[in-house]
């Protein structure tokens, strides 16, 4: 991990002093009084003890991140740091959306930050800067950290609500879920965190006093493949990322397969996600380009229509 340090700006305190040693040096040309000399002397010795220290504390800070896998952009999140120093010191992470925060102590701690921009961070830069312990002057160093796993930032899903009407229309958003008077319960199963809330069977779950899901047979209920396209304008490709997380967490909820239709650097990718972690890395990963077409006969939801015809809340 490469660091620089550098001398930042003097704090209140060390103007303040400044001020008075420049009072100082006016009044001792003009009086020649040996005590005065004294006090310059002692001030200028505080200023440059308040610089040289501060410059030690500085170059002892060493910051450790632990991030999440998963964060989504506009929204907090909680990542660990592992710190050491010698004195109090105040932190920035600017990939991360932390502006200067302060760390009283070393050890370790937690820090709420919020990623402003989708994508993946798999590096950060560390901004940290140091007045301890007269609080004269800032140092402040920087540091380019590589974090250990990448962090995957998903778009701020648009609130989408489903299913869509037949009949494709502008959008081209022909997602139904079928007829649910052709569902049929195969069985019933223990419920696991991700099942949507529509197929818990209430009546199960009073008698054996444990939550339980049905499984169905559902022929009748079709995929969707929800199409990103990011070519554009930024402010245009960002409104698509978000309205794509939202179609596709819809058809999630509804218990509709989905298939993801993005480009990444490696190119195309056409493929299914079966939760809304799998599609916000998907789309954090995204990139313009053209997506793959969706397959033939396969029911179409395009993300870029939705927002060129203002179909979104």
């Amino acid at each position: 991990m490469n660091a620089t340090i550098r001398p930042g700006a003097p704090t209140g305190v060390a103007c303040g002093f400044a001020g008075i040693g420049a009072c100082l040096v006016l009044v001792l040309a003009n009086t020649g009084a040996g005590w005065l000399l004294v006090v310059l002397a002692l001030t200028a010795g505080l200023l440059v003890a308040g610089f040289t220290l501060a410059w030690r504390a500085a170059r002892t800070i060493d910051v450790a991140l632990r991030v999440p896998g998963d964060a989504v952009a506009g929204r907090p999140v909680v990542v660990g740091a592992d710190v050491s120093a010698a004195a109090p010191f105040e932190l920035s992470v600017p990939e991360l959306g932390l502006s200067w925060t302060g760390v009283p102590a070393p050890g370790r701690g937690d820090f709420e930050v919020m990623p402003l921009r989708r994508g993946v961070v798999r590096s950060c830069t560390i901004e940290v800067r140091c007045a301890a312990p007269l609080g004269l002057w800032w140092w402040r160093r920087r540091s380019r950290l590589q974090l250990t796993a990448p962090l995957h930032v998903a778009p701020l899903p648009v609130d989408v609500r489903a299913p869509w009407p037949d009949g494709g229309g502008a959008a081209q958003a022909t997602l139904a879920t079928g007829a649910r008077g052709d569902e049929l319960v195969r069985a019933v199963r223990d419920y696991v965190p991700g099942d949507p809330p529509k197929l818990v069977h209430w009546h199960a779950s009073a008698r054996t006093g444990t939550l339980v899901v049905r499984e169905l047979e559902s022929p009748t209920t079709p995929a969707v493949c929800v199409v990103c396209d990011l070519d554009g304008p930024p402010g245009r490709v960002e409104a698509v990322a978000s309205v794509a997380a939202g179609l596709a967490a819809a058809a999630l909820a509804e218990g509709t397969e989905v298939v993801l239709a993005t480009t990444e650097m490696e190119g195309p990718v056409l493929a299914p996600v079966a939760t809304r972690i799998e599609v916000g890395r998907r789309l954090a990963r995204a990139v313009p380009g053209p997506p793959v077409a969706p397959p033939a006969g396969m029911r179409t939801a395009h993300a870029a229509a939705f927002v060129a015809t203002g179909l979104t809340p």
